[in-house]
Protein backbone atom coordinates (compact mmCIF):
# COMPACT_ATOMS: atom_id res chain seq x y z
CA UNK A 1 0.00 0.00 0.00
CA UNK A 2 2.00 3.25 -1.10
CA UNK A 3 1.13 7.01 0.19
CA UNK A 4 -1.33 9.48 -1.47
CA UNK A 5 0.16 12.59 -3.08
CA UNK A 6 -1.90 15.68 -3.74
CA UNK A 7 -1.02 15.39 -7.44
CA UNK A 8 -3.92 15.14 -9.26
CA UNK A 9 -3.50 13.02 -12.42
CA UNK A 10 -5.56 14.48 -15.49
CA UNK A 11 -8.30 12.07 -17.06
CA UNK A 12 -8.01 12.92 -20.41
CA UNK A 13 -5.47 14.29 -22.83
CA UNK A 14 -3.85 14.71 -26.18
CA UNK A 15 -0.54 15.16 -26.88
CA UNK A 16 0.99 15.53 -30.75
CA UNK A 17 3.26 12.92 -32.08
CA UNK A 18 3.83 14.02 -35.54
CA UNK A 19 0.62 13.76 -37.33
CA UNK A 20 -0.84 11.32 -34.63
CA UNK A 21 -3.10 12.08 -31.89
CA UNK A 22 -2.31 10.01 -28.89
CA UNK A 23 -5.18 9.41 -26.24
CA UNK A 24 -5.03 8.59 -22.92
CA UNK A 25 -6.09 5.38 -23.45
CA UNK A 26 -2.45 5.02 -26.31
CA UNK A 27 -0.99 6.18 -23.23
CA UNK A 28 -2.03 3.71 -20.66
CA UNK A 29 -1.41 1.24 -23.76
CA UNK A 30 1.88 2.19 -23.48
CA UNK A 31 2.20 2.20 -19.91
CA UNK A 32 1.33 -1.87 -20.05
CA UNK A 33 4.25 -2.39 -22.47
CA UNK A 34 6.96 -0.39 -20.95
CA UNK A 35 6.31 -2.60 -17.79
CA UNK A 36 6.14 -5.61 -19.99
CA UNK A 37 9.38 -4.81 -21.33
CA UNK A 38 11.29 -4.29 -18.11
CA UNK A 39 9.64 -7.26 -16.57
CA UNK A 40 10.89 -9.37 -19.28
CA UNK A 41 14.71 -8.09 -19.15
CA UNK A 42 14.46 -9.06 -15.52
CA UNK A 43 13.32 -12.46 -15.53
CA UNK A 44 16.35 -14.01 -13.20
CA UNK A 45 15.40 -11.89 -10.17
CA UNK A 46 13.02 -13.85 -9.32
CA UNK A 47 13.17 -16.64 -12.13
CA UNK A 48 9.58 -15.19 -13.50
CA UNK A 49 8.73 -12.88 -15.75
CA UNK A 50 5.93 -10.62 -13.20
CA UNK A 51 3.92 -9.13 -15.69
CA UNK A 52 0.73 -9.75 -15.30
CA UNK A 53 -2.96 -8.67 -15.14
CA UNK A 54 -3.03 -4.71 -14.30
CA UNK A 55 -5.63 -2.16 -13.29
CA UNK A 56 -5.15 1.46 -13.21
CA UNK A 57 -7.76 3.57 -11.50
CA UNK A 58 -8.77 7.32 -10.77
CA UNK A 59 -9.51 7.40 -7.12
CA UNK A 60 -12.02 10.17 -7.66
CA UNK A 61 -13.96 8.56 -10.95
CA UNK A 62 -13.11 4.66 -10.21
CA UNK A 63 -12.86 4.96 -13.69
CA UNK A 64 -10.75 2.23 -15.17
CA UNK A 65 -7.99 1.34 -17.40
CA UNK A 66 -6.42 -2.84 -17.51
CA UNK A 67 -4.59 -5.16 -19.73
CA UNK A 68 -7.07 -7.93 -19.27
CA UNK A 69 -10.56 -8.67 -19.90
CA UNK A 70 -12.08 -9.12 -16.23
CA UNK A 71 -14.93 -12.21 -16.00
CA UNK A 72 -17.51 -10.05 -14.76
CA UNK A 73 -17.47 -7.73 -17.99
CA UNK A 74 -17.01 -5.02 -16.68
CA UNK A 75 -14.42 -3.84 -18.50
CA UNK A 76 -15.05 -3.34 -22.07
CA UNK A 77 -12.23 -3.26 -24.72
CA UNK A 78 -11.33 -0.05 -25.72
CA UNK A 79 -8.48 -0.07 -28.64
CA UNK A 80 -5.36 -2.45 -27.00
CA UNK A 81 -7.25 -2.05 -23.60
CA UNK A 82 -9.86 -2.26 -20.98
CA UNK A 83 -12.47 -0.05 -19.83
CA UNK A 84 -14.88 0.49 -17.15
CA UNK A 85 -16.14 1.47 -13.64
CA UNK A 86 -14.85 0.63 -10.64
CA UNK A 87 -17.83 -1.28 -8.55
CA UNK A 88 -18.10 1.31 -5.56
CA UNK A 89 -17.68 -2.29 -3.42
CA UNK A 90 -14.30 -2.31 -4.59
CA UNK A 91 -11.46 -0.69 -2.37
CA UNK A 92 -9.29 1.86 -4.64
CA UNK A 93 -5.12 1.88 -3.63
CA UNK A 94 -1.95 0.77 -4.94
CA UNK A 95 -2.25 -3.26 -3.90
CA UNK A 96 -2.85 -6.70 -5.15
CA UNK A 97 -6.45 -7.43 -5.16
CA UNK A 98 -8.33 -10.95 -6.07
CA UNK A 99 -11.08 -9.78 -8.87
CA UNK A 100 -13.43 -12.57 -9.86
CA UNK A 101 -10.42 -15.11 -9.30
CA UNK A 102 -7.61 -13.25 -10.84
CA UNK A 103 -4.58 -11.94 -8.92
CA UNK A 104 -4.07 -8.28 -10.24
CA UNK A 105 -1.98 -5.35 -9.54
CA UNK A 106 -3.93 -2.09 -8.73
CA UNK A 107 -2.22 1.04 -9.27
CA UNK A 108 -3.67 5.01 -8.53
CA UNK A 109 -3.41 7.25 -11.48
CA UNK A 110 -2.19 9.94 -8.90
CA UNK A 111 0.73 7.92 -8.56
CA UNK A 112 1.47 8.00 -12.29
CA UNK A 113 4.66 10.07 -13.45
CA UNK A 114 6.15 11.39 -16.51
CA UNK A 115 9.13 9.66 -15.50
CA UNK A 116 9.07 6.04 -17.26
CA UNK A 117 11.50 4.81 -14.77
CA UNK A 118 9.51 5.87 -11.58
CA UNK A 119 6.32 4.23 -13.38
CA UNK A 120 8.06 1.12 -14.24
CA UNK A 121 9.15 0.85 -10.33
CA UNK A 122 5.25 1.60 -9.22
CA UNK A 123 3.64 -1.05 -11.62
CA UNK A 124 6.75 -3.81 -10.79
CA UNK A 125 6.32 -2.68 -7.11
CA UNK A 126 2.32 -4.26 -7.01
CA UNK A 127 3.20 -6.75 -9.37
CA UNK A 128 5.71 -8.06 -7.09
CA UNK A 129 2.58 -8.39 -4.44
CA UNK A 130 0.59 -9.98 -6.91
CA UNK A 131 3.70 -13.02 -7.28
CA UNK A 132 4.05 -13.21 -3.70
CA UNK A 133 2.24 -16.42 -3.09
CA UNK A 134 4.44 -17.74 -6.53
CA UNK A 135 7.47 -16.66 -4.62
CA UNK A 136 7.39 -18.44 -1.39
CA UNK A 137 6.59 -14.85 0.12
CA UNK A 138 2.56 -15.90 1.95
CA UNK A 139 0.65 -13.29 3.80
CA UNK A 140 2.80 -11.34 6.48
CA UNK A 141 1.65 -10.20 9.31
CA UNK A 142 1.15 -6.31 9.48
CA UNK A 143 2.67 -5.59 12.92
CA UNK A 144 3.23 -2.34 14.81
CA UNK A 145 6.34 -0.39 14.21
CA UNK A 146 5.54 2.36 16.91
CA UNK A 147 8.72 2.63 18.05
CA UNK A 148 9.87 4.55 14.84
CA UNK A 149 8.00 7.21 16.35
CA UNK A 150 9.62 7.78 19.22
CA UNK A 151 12.56 9.80 19.90
CA UNK A 152 15.20 7.06 20.56
CA UNK A 153 13.60 4.61 17.51
CA UNK A 154 14.03 7.44 15.13
CA UNK A 155 17.55 8.67 16.41
CA UNK A 156 18.38 4.47 15.61
CA UNK A 157 16.93 4.29 12.85
CA UNK A 158 18.50 7.41 11.37
CA UNK A 159 21.65 6.55 12.42
CA UNK A 160 21.78 2.79 10.40
CA UNK A 161 20.57 4.98 7.23
CA UNK A 162 22.81 7.41 7.46
CA UNK A 163 25.88 4.73 7.85
CA UNK A 164 24.18 3.02 4.81
CA UNK A 165 24.69 5.92 2.70
CA UNK A 166 28.23 6.67 3.58
CA UNK A 167 28.68 2.98 2.40
CA UNK A 168 26.70 3.53 -0.62
CA UNK A 169 29.03 6.53 -1.00
CA UNK A 170 31.86 4.79 -0.29
CA UNK A 171 34.86 3.16 -2.91
CA UNK A 172 36.91 1.87 -0.79
CA UNK A 173 36.15 -1.38 0.02
CA UNK A 174 36.92 -1.96 3.86
CA UNK A 175 35.60 1.74 4.79
CA UNK A 176 32.46 0.41 2.63
CA UNK A 177 32.52 -2.97 5.25
CA UNK A 178 33.08 -0.83 8.24
CA UNK A 179 30.14 1.48 7.23
CA UNK A 180 27.58 -1.61 6.85
CA UNK A 181 29.11 -2.98 9.78
CA UNK A 182 28.22 0.19 11.86
CA UNK A 183 24.95 0.17 10.15
CA UNK A 184 24.04 -3.31 12.10
CA UNK A 185 25.18 -2.36 15.18
CA UNK A 186 22.47 0.81 15.19
CA UNK A 187 20.05 -1.70 14.34
CA UNK A 188 21.20 -4.22 16.80
CA UNK A 189 21.34 -1.30 19.53
CA UNK A 190 17.75 -0.02 18.66
CA UNK A 191 16.33 -4.22 19.29
CA UNK A 192 18.03 -3.76 22.81
CA UNK A 193 16.01 -0.80 23.19
CA UNK A 194 12.84 -2.51 21.88
CA UNK A 195 12.75 -5.74 22.20
CA UNK A 196 9.62 -6.34 19.70
CA UNK A 197 11.43 -4.06 17.21
CA UNK A 198 13.13 -7.01 16.02
CA UNK A 199 10.12 -9.01 14.67
CA UNK A 200 7.72 -5.89 13.97
CA UNK A 201 10.49 -4.64 12.02
CA UNK A 202 11.02 -7.67 9.82
CA UNK A 203 7.80 -8.03 8.89
CA UNK A 204 6.88 -4.87 6.83
CA UNK A 205 10.77 -5.37 5.43
CA UNK A 206 9.87 -8.52 4.04
CA UNK A 207 6.48 -7.53 2.63
CA UNK A 208 6.85 -3.80 0.93
CA UNK A 209 10.94 -3.26 1.52
CA UNK A 210 11.38 -6.97 -0.43
CA UNK A 211 8.57 -5.01 -2.91
CA UNK A 212 10.69 -1.84 -3.07
CA UNK A 213 13.53 -3.81 -3.59
CA UNK A 214 12.18 -5.36 -6.83
CA UNK A 215 11.09 -2.27 -8.24
CA UNK A 216 14.01 -0.50 -8.34
CA UNK A 217 16.01 -3.46 -9.79
CA UNK A 218 13.06 -3.29 -12.98
CA UNK A 219 14.15 0.06 -13.68
CA UNK A 220 17.12 -1.38 -14.69
CA UNK A 221 19.82 0.90 -14.02
CA UNK A 222 23.22 0.37 -13.85
CA UNK A 223 25.49 0.72 -10.55
CA UNK A 224 26.05 4.40 -10.49
CA UNK A 225 22.62 5.14 -11.35
CA UNK A 226 21.01 2.50 -8.44
CA UNK A 227 23.69 3.73 -6.16
CA UNK A 228 22.47 7.50 -6.51
CA UNK A 229 18.65 7.01 -6.56
CA UNK A 230 19.16 4.54 -3.24
CA UNK A 231 21.39 7.99 -1.52
CA UNK A 232 18.53 10.25 -3.04
CA UNK A 233 15.64 8.32 -1.61
CA UNK A 234 17.26 7.84 1.91
CA UNK A 235 17.95 11.55 2.18
CA UNK A 236 14.18 12.78 1.08
CA UNK A 237 12.79 9.88 3.57
CA UNK A 238 14.64 11.97 6.22
CA UNK A 239 12.30 14.34 5.79
CA UNK A 240 9.31 12.29 5.87
CA UNK A 241 7.10 13.34 9.41
CA UNK A 242 7.22 9.30 10.44
CA UNK A 243 8.81 6.68 9.71
CA UNK A 244 7.01 4.15 11.17
CA UNK A 245 6.00 2.39 7.82
CA UNK A 246 8.02 3.74 5.08
CA UNK A 247 11.40 2.91 6.98
CA UNK A 248 11.29 -0.39 5.15
CA UNK A 249 11.31 0.74 1.62
CA UNK A 250 14.94 2.29 2.12
CA UNK A 251 16.23 -0.24 4.42
CA UNK A 252 16.31 -3.05 2.00
CA UNK A 253 16.73 -1.40 -0.96
CA UNK A 254 20.04 -0.14 0.35
CA UNK A 255 21.55 -3.46 2.37
CA UNK A 256 20.37 -5.30 -0.95
CA UNK A 257 22.11 -3.08 -3.57
CA UNK A 258 25.56 -3.30 -1.34
CA UNK A 259 24.87 -6.91 -1.39
CA UNK A 260 24.35 -6.98 -5.17
CA UNK A 261 28.18 -6.77 -5.87
CA UNK A 262 29.09 -10.17 -4.01
CA UNK A 263 25.85 -11.96 -4.69
CA UNK A 264 23.60 -10.96 -7.01
CA UNK A 265 20.60 -12.49 -6.88
CA UNK A 266 20.70 -12.57 -2.73
CA UNK A 267 16.76 -11.95 -3.35
CA UNK A 268 16.09 -15.34 -3.95
CA UNK A 269 17.07 -17.00 -0.84
CA UNK A 270 14.14 -14.97 0.70
CA UNK A 271 11.33 -16.08 2.03
CA UNK A 272 8.37 -14.77 4.58
CA UNK A 273 9.65 -16.83 7.14
CA UNK A 274 12.67 -14.96 6.56
CA UNK A 275 14.26 -12.47 9.26
CA UNK A 276 16.44 -10.18 7.20
CA UNK A 277 18.20 -8.88 10.01
CA UNK A 278 19.73 -12.15 10.69
CA UNK A 279 20.19 -12.94 6.56
CA UNK A 280 21.93 -9.60 5.92
CA UNK A 281 24.19 -10.26 9.15
CA UNK A 282 25.58 -13.64 7.87
CA UNK A 283 25.29 -12.10 3.64
CA UNK A 284 27.94 -9.81 5.06
CA UNK A 285 30.14 -12.54 6.54
CA UNK A 286 29.92 -9.92 10.61
CA UNK A 287 28.19 -13.58 12.33
CA UNK A 288 31.22 -13.24 14.56
CA UNK A 289 31.70 -9.30 14.56
CA UNK A 290 28.40 -8.22 15.58
CA UNK A 291 28.25 -9.64 18.88
CA UNK A 292 31.51 -7.69 19.85
CA UNK A 293 31.21 -4.92 22.41
CA UNK A 294 31.19 -1.59 21.36
CA UNK A 295 30.35 1.81 22.58
CA UNK A 296 27.18 2.65 20.65
CA UNK A 297 28.25 6.91 21.40
CA UNK A 298 31.73 6.40 20.35
CA UNK A 299 30.66 5.20 16.69
CA UNK A 300 27.17 7.25 16.50
CA UNK A 301 29.81 10.61 16.60
CA UNK A 302 30.72 9.53 12.77
CA UNK A 303 27.07 9.83 11.51
CA UNK A 304 25.79 13.11 12.41
CA UNK A 305 24.77 12.18 15.55
CA UNK A 306 24.68 15.91 17.24
CA UNK A 307 22.21 17.16 15.04
CA UNK A 308 20.05 13.88 14.75
CA UNK A 309 19.42 13.84 18.22
CA UNK A 310 18.65 17.57 18.57
CA UNK A 311 16.15 17.20 15.43
CA UNK A 312 14.64 14.36 17.42
CA UNK A 313 14.08 16.10 20.53
CA UNK A 314 12.66 19.09 18.99
CA UNK A 315 10.17 17.07 17.01
CA UNK A 316 9.44 14.78 20.32
CA UNK A 317 8.14 18.18 22.23
CA UNK A 318 6.04 19.60 18.81
CA UNK A 319 3.94 16.28 18.76
CA UNK A 320 3.11 15.93 22.07
CA UNK A 321 0.35 18.69 21.70
CA UNK A 322 -0.68 16.55 18.39
CA UNK A 323 -0.97 13.13 20.58
CA UNK A 324 -3.30 14.80 23.73
CA UNK A 325 -5.67 16.13 20.84
CA UNK A 326 -6.32 13.13 19.12
CA UNK A 327 -6.03 10.65 22.10
CA UNK A 328 -9.05 13.39 23.14
CA UNK A 329 -10.78 13.18 19.72
CA UNK A 330 -10.87 9.39 19.66
CA UNK A 331 -10.63 8.00 22.94
CA UNK A 332 -11.91 10.74 25.67
CA UNK A 333 -15.46 11.33 24.36
CA UNK A 334 -18.26 10.06 22.35
CA UNK A 335 -17.10 8.23 19.19
CA UNK A 336 -17.82 5.81 16.28
CA UNK A 337 -16.18 2.32 16.54
CA UNK A 338 -16.17 -0.06 13.88
CA UNK A 339 -14.63 -3.84 14.04
CA UNK A 340 -13.38 -5.31 11.17
CA UNK A 341 -14.07 -9.03 9.95
CA UNK A 342 -12.53 -9.38 6.69
CA UNK A 343 -10.71 -5.63 6.28
CA UNK A 344 -9.40 -3.95 3.06
CA UNK A 345 -7.25 -1.22 4.32
CA UNK A 346 -5.89 2.06 2.17
CA UNK A 347 -4.18 4.61 3.82
CA UNK A 348 -0.95 7.50 3.58
CA UNK A 349 1.52 6.22 5.13
CA UNK A 350 3.45 9.36 5.21
CA UNK A 351 1.38 11.34 8.03
CA UNK A 352 0.32 8.25 10.66
CA UNK A 353 0.75 9.59 14.23
CA UNK A 354 1.48 6.83 17.08
CA UNK A 355 -0.70 7.56 19.99
CA UNK A 356 1.57 5.93 22.37
CA UNK A 357 0.95 2.36 22.76
CA UNK A 358 -2.68 2.57 22.08
CA UNK A 359 -2.52 2.88 18.19
CA UNK A 360 -2.16 5.18 14.99
CA UNK A 361 -4.14 8.00 13.69
CA UNK A 362 -4.54 7.94 9.97
CA UNK A 363 -5.44 11.49 8.67
CA UNK A 364 -6.77 9.60 5.03
CA UNK A 365 -7.91 5.97 4.75
CA UNK A 366 -10.36 3.68 2.83
CA UNK A 367 -11.13 1.03 4.59
CA UNK A 368 -13.66 -1.94 2.94
CA UNK A 369 -15.01 -5.20 4.84
CA UNK A 370 -18.26 -7.04 4.72
CA UNK A 371 -20.27 -4.30 6.34
CA UNK A 372 -19.60 -1.69 3.02
CA UNK A 373 -17.11 0.83 2.31
CA UNK A 374 -15.85 3.50 4.84
CA UNK A 375 -13.81 6.62 3.68
CA UNK A 376 -11.77 8.75 5.55
CA UNK A 377 -10.50 12.56 4.62
CA UNK A 378 -8.78 14.47 6.11
CA UNK A 379 -9.90 14.42 9.94
CA UNK A 380 -8.45 10.86 10.59
CA UNK A 381 -9.19 7.76 11.84
CA UNK A 382 -7.92 5.63 14.24
CA UNK A 383 -6.60 2.24 14.31
CA UNK A 384 -5.44 0.05 17.38
CA UNK A 385 -1.86 -1.79 17.42
CA UNK A 386 -3.58 -5.10 15.90
CA UNK A 387 -5.56 -3.07 13.07
CA UNK A 388 -8.91 -5.29 14.04
CA UNK A 389 -10.68 -1.94 14.65
CA UNK A 390 -10.92 1.56 13.38
CA UNK A 391 -12.56 4.60 15.74
CA UNK A 392 -14.00 7.61 14.13
CA UNK A 393 -16.10 10.69 14.87
CA UNK A 394 -20.07 9.92 15.78
CA UNK A 395 -22.17 10.17 12.68
CA UNK A 396 -23.99 13.77 12.10
CA UNK A 397 -25.87 12.38 9.68
CA UNK A 398 -28.01 8.51 8.69
CA UNK A 399 -29.48 7.65 5.69
CA UNK A 400 -30.38 4.42 5.32
CA UNK A 401 -27.37 3.18 3.93
CA UNK A 402 -25.24 6.54 3.30
CA UNK A 403 -24.00 7.76 6.33
CA UNK A 404 -21.54 10.18 7.81
CA UNK A 405 -19.28 12.23 9.69
CA UNK A 406 -16.99 14.60 10.13
CA UNK A 407 -14.61 14.09 6.78
CA UNK A 408 -16.09 10.74 6.58
CA UNK A 409 -18.97 9.06 5.10
CA UNK A 410 -19.86 4.88 5.24
CA UNK A 411 -21.66 2.86 2.23
CA UNK A 412 -23.54 0.39 4.15
CA UNK A 413 -24.52 -2.83 2.76
CA UNK A 414 -27.75 -3.86 3.77
CA UNK A 415 -26.99 -7.01 6.40
CA UNK A 416 -25.65 -4.50 8.37
CA UNK A 417 -27.02 -1.26 10.48
CA UNK A 418 -25.48 1.31 12.90
CA UNK A 419 -26.55 1.53 16.70
CA UNK A 420 -25.35 4.03 19.56
CA UNK A 421 -25.32 2.44 23.01
CA UNK A 422 -27.14 4.76 25.03
CA UNK A 423 -25.32 4.29 28.14
CA UNK A 424 -21.55 5.44 26.42
CA UNK A 425 -23.09 7.34 23.23
CA UNK A 426 -20.72 5.39 21.09
CA UNK A 427 -22.29 3.99 18.02
CA UNK A 428 -20.95 0.14 16.32
CA UNK A 429 -22.00 -2.09 13.75
CA UNK A 430 -23.91 -4.98 14.19
CA UNK A 431 -25.38 -7.45 11.72
CA UNK A 432 -28.85 -7.35 11.42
Amino acid sequence: MKTLTSIFFILLFQTSFGQKTLTYTDSISSYFDEVKIATKKCKKLWNIDLYGPIIIVNPYTRQAYSNFQDTAGILKKDGKIFTGKLPANILVGNYSLNWGGLECAMVLTIFIKDNKDERVDLFTHELFHRAQPLLNFGKVNDQSNAHLDSKSGRIYLRLELDALVKALKSTDKNERTRHILNALYFRIYRYELFPNAYSSEASIEINEGIASYTGKVMRNLNEKEFNNLTITKITDFFKEQTYVQMFAYNTIAAYGFLLRESDRYWNKKVTSETNLTDFFISAFDFSDKINQKINIDSIAGLYNSVNIIKEETEREERIKKTVLAYKEKFLGQAHFEISFEKKRLSYDTRYIVTIEDLGFVYPTMKASDNWGVLDIKDVGGFLNPTKDKVIITIPTKMDRSNISGEGWTLLLNDDYKVIKDEKTSNYTIVKK
